[in-house]
């Protein structure tokens, strides 16, 4: 189409008796624009057929960007000949000319020499990586770096972001309202302590009657409204109502929570458990140098809580699955963990594992799954003559986990017993002759170590390149996820595609081959 159309732009020139040699330089570009955004259009739809229109837009913006078109210029001048190069028309569309007539105006204005810095400075302006020393970097975090996953997380995403909230402790203002963070808080603190109560009654989850189950939650629910924030959930109508919002989400959540452990052997075990609960363990008391003589130079010891635990036991191995309670929708993801960016499910494995070895010593521990629940109550829907048991059935395939399980189908029916076709409890789908479906997210227990052995390497890299004072200004992107979306530290940290010197990761890396990369690493 592009060749096409540039064909029929020199006819037209021809029968107006226009030489495009002739033409004025910007006259030039404003035909080129024409032919240029159709040919970038048809290669985008040609490599994308499938892909929506919006996603499309996107994908063309990437082409037309200054660094984009940088890149092309300076690929078209290695191919120019020198006349070409040495075109009057060339240098004329370089934009020295237009700089030169700003410079011009600059010094008719009032403080001409400051306005001429100013112009200078911009037009100049670049971003250079300085990486802090050493020594400030170990003054700032210490030679024991304190951590977490979600820290290291967002040193994934950002360097410059983790510098700025962790090493200058920057934090937004904190104003009196209930946010997102806040509703999530809320669902964790009820939930805990709703499993707690559970845990230390008499009866199991299963034989929990509804009226018990729901009583239970609302005089949990009741304190922790009473309690949270200064009862900021009691301060206005909006709150009120989001009380009631929150009350019908965690009693959606428990009923799935029951109907979901009822369709397998996994019991509860332990519910927000600290990672001091684990005890001494080498998962996260992380060596990060040492000298000659081995003793510690510097160490990364690591917190966080874990969600929920929940075993299950035979005469010769213990089955740990580790769920986290997510506010909002979570998908595992093998590229993004690849590249650090979820690391949290399989630390708490890692956490979990380690902890239930150390308390039953004499049994194989086996990974089953590391799931992310969402705590949701979501419509379902909609169709003609739906009726409410069908409407039930259609929500709890909504609330299915999402994660990844271990493929053993000894393990698959541990989690889901007499499972047939699609599960509405795990991420798994079984084809008619019984093996697992494609659209089941499995692995082997081979991968899940090699996984779990890349997520420790990963961790200990980036605590050394914290402690070695890393603080690039580098966010990515990743599909239609930038980590400059929703940062708190845009403002700051002056990111602009525009300077030279800043630039995007772009993290274009499919699942399956970011698992191939970590086989090879493992291997």
């Amino acid at each position: 189409h592009a060749y096409r159309c540039s064909v029929e732009l020199y006819r037209v020139m021809n029968e107006a008796n226009e030489n495009p040699s002739q033409l004025a330089p910007l006259s030039l570009a404003h035909l080129g624009d024409a032919v240029y955004e159709l040919y970038v259009r048809n290669r985008v739809i040609h490599e994308h057929p499938t892909m929506p229109a919006h996603k499309l837009h996107l994908q063309t913006v990437k082409y037309v960007k200054a660094h984009a078109q940088s890149n092309s210029i300076n690929a078209i001048m290695e191919i120019l000949t020198d006349d070409e190069i040495a075109d009057e028309a060339l240098a004329q569309y370089s934009g020295h000319r237009g700089y030169e007539k700003l410079m011009a105006m600059a010094e008719g204005q009032q403080d001409s020499e400051g306005v001429l810095n100013r112009i200078t400075e911009a037009a100049f302006k670049h971003y250079e990586d300085k990486p802090l020393s050493r020594m400030i970097a170990l003054s700032l975090y210490g030679a024991n770096l304190e951590n977490s996953v979600s820290r290291l997380e967002l040193f994934a995403r950002c360097c410059y972001a983790h510098f700025l909230k962790y090493g200058l402790r920057l934090e937004e203002r904190k104003e009196y309202e209930f946010n997102a963070a806040d509703l999530g808080n809320v669902f964790h603190e009820v939930l805990e302590k709703y499993t707690h109560e559970v845990m230390s009654g008499q009866k199991k989850w299963t034989d929990i009657t509804k009226e018990e189950s729901d009583e239970l939650l609302n005089r949990i629910l009741t304190e922790c409204i009473t309690g949270y924030g200064e009862t900021i959930l009691m301060s206005s109508a909006r709150n009120q109502y989001m009380t009631e919002r929150i009350k019908r989400i965690l009693t959606r959540t428990v009923d799935t929570l029951k109907y979901q452990i009822s369709k397998g052997h996994f019991e509860p075990a332990y519910v927000e458990m600290d990672f001091r609960d684990a005890g001494n363990i080498d998962e996260i008391n992380i060596t990060l140098s040492e000298d000659e003589k081995n003793n510690i130079l510097t160490s990364m010891k690591l917190h966080g809580r874990i969600d929920r635990i929940d075993l299950c036991e035979d005469a010769d191995h213990v089955y740990v699955k580790v769920i986290d309670f997510k506010s909002s929708g979570h998908k595992f993801n093998v590229a993004a963990l690849y590249y650090g960016l979820q690391l949290q499910l399989v630390m708490y494995m890692n956490v979990a594992t380690a902890a239930v070895k150390k308390k039953h010593g004499g049994k194989d521990t086996v990974p089953a799954a590391v799931l992310y629940y969402h705590v949701d109550d979501p419509l379902a829907d909609g169709k003609e003559n739906l009726q409410p048991d069908d409407t039930n059935e259609a929500i709890k395939d909504k609330l299915r986990t999402t994660g990844l399980v271990n493929e053993n189908m000894d393990v698959i029916n541990l989690l889901d017993e007499g499972l047939n076709g699609k599960s509405d409890v795990i991420p798994v789908e079984l084809k008619k002759d019984g093996s697992v479906s494609s659209r089941s997210t499995t692995v082997t227990l081979d991968d899940y170590e090699a996984i779990s052995k890349f997520v420790d390497s990963k961790i200990k890299d980036f605590g050394n390149r914290i402690l070695q004072g890393e603080i690039k200004v580098n966010p990515y992107e990743m599909g239609d996820i930038t980590s400059c979306t929703y940062c708190s530290y845009r403002s700051i940290c002056g990111y602009d595609e525009k300077i030279s010197g800043y630039s995007m990761r772009e993290l274009n890396i499919k699942s399956d081959e970011a698992m191939e990369l970590i086989r090879n690493q493992n291997n």
